[in-house]
């Protein structure tokens, strides 16, 4: 499991939720999907199918030829590229591997891109049927540590940061922007070394 991920599973909500509670996107956006023929092969379950969304983020990155199943997601995936690059971003890399750096160990974010409101980004992918009012602690300890990683030990402030709720059978992607990871870095990093 990434370390990321395993640290953000065994954060407590209410710590983390604390931790940024005066942490607040610069602006959000709501993107309707369009509909697709396909969208009975979503399945019902939200667990599964957030996990089948995730299976396909690879699909931003690749020309392969699409699956009826494939082309059940696609429509949300698709949506979310345009809107990216409606932001600027040149470049979006799914699952991206991501080095360690410091004592954070080896992680994987969901989308890792260039450009848009800074040089690099980083983008981490929800699904289910809530978009939770403020944004979740733990969501945003797992965005700071991930843009933290990309940035290495570069400027903090030349790494933005998204979280994009999906909702798969409302057909919409609510993309909660922060123009400078560095707030969320800070209190990540707070968070990771109050856990060590």
């Amino acid at each position: 499991m990434n370390s990321v991920t395993h640290f953000t599973k065994a954060l407590s909500p209410f710590v983390a939720d604390r931790a940024f509670a005066d942490v607040w996107p610069d602006f959000t956006h709501t993107i309707r999907v369009p509909p697709s023929r396909y969208l009975d092969l979503i399945a019902f379950d939200p667990f599964e199918a957030g996990k089948s969304l995730h299976d396909r983020l690879p699909l931003l990155g690749n020309n392969d030829p699409l699956s009826d199943s494939d082309r059940a997601y696609f429509p949300f995936l698709g949506s979310l590229r345009d809107y990216l690059r409606t932001v600027g971003v040149k470049e979006i890399t799914p699952e991206q591997p991501l080095a360690a750096v410091g004592p954070i160990g080896f992680s994987k974010c969901d989308l890792k891109v260039f450009g848009g409101l800074a040089p690099k980004g980083v983008i981490e992918v929800k699904t289910g049927r809530e978009r939770p009012q403020p944004s979740r602690g733990t969501h945003l300890a797992q965005l700071g540590l991930y843009a933290r990683m990309i940035a290495g030990w570069g400027d903090y402030d030349q790494v933005w940061a998204a979280l994009a709720y999906v909702d798969l059978h409302r057909q919409t992607i609510h993309v909660r922007c922060f123009s400078t990871a560095r707030k969320l870095i800070f209190r990540a990093m707070d968070l990771w070394e109050k856990a060590a």
